[in-house]
């Protein structure tokens, strides 16, 4: 039943494909001025970098999935995955498959469960006991070390 924070995340998106579109709505060929590359984006902490996955256990890294996971994790802890590889022009984006189930977004911070097998009710309340302990923790530790 152990669980660890690692952090809290930021949304970093992905510069080069903006890049490339503003760079493809510069193209005077016809064909081409019509091409779009849907922005991606990509929590990171750290080195590390994790996604939204989907309940089919597929990566979805559209920015706009991000910002929703992110905005629902305020409430409801949310699945994501860590990115094994990165998107390039030529690769796609993989997951590190392994690690489905242990790794859940809450308020914005990433948590790691050793465990995969709990379903979304205990992962919930897992999260919320850590971060109650933590609270307690804090609090004690205010108490041990307040000026008199």
């Amino acid at each position: 039943m152990e669980i660890r924070c690692l952090g809290r995340v930021d949304i970093e998106i992905d510069k080069w494909k903006e890049i490339l579109n503003e760079s493809l709505q510069k193209i005077e060929d016809e064909e081409s001025r019509g091409m779009f590359i849907k922005p991606t984006a990509s929590f990171k902490l750290g080195g590390n970098y994790y996604v939204p996955i989907t309940d089919e256990n597929k990566p979805d890294n559209s920015r706009e999935r991000c910002d929703v996971i992110l905005k629902e994790s305020r409430e409801q802890p949310q699945r994501i995955g860590k990115v094994k590889e990165r998107e390039t022009l030529i690769s796609g984006l993989s997951i590190d498959y392994e690690m489905i189930n242990h790794i859940w977004l809450h308020d914005g911070k990433i948590y790691l469960l050793y465990r995969n097998d709990y379903d979304y009710e205990q992962v919930r309340l897992l999260i919320l006991d850590y971060i109650d302990r933590e609270k307690k923790r804090f609090e004690s530790l205010k108490q041990k070390f307040k000026k008199k």
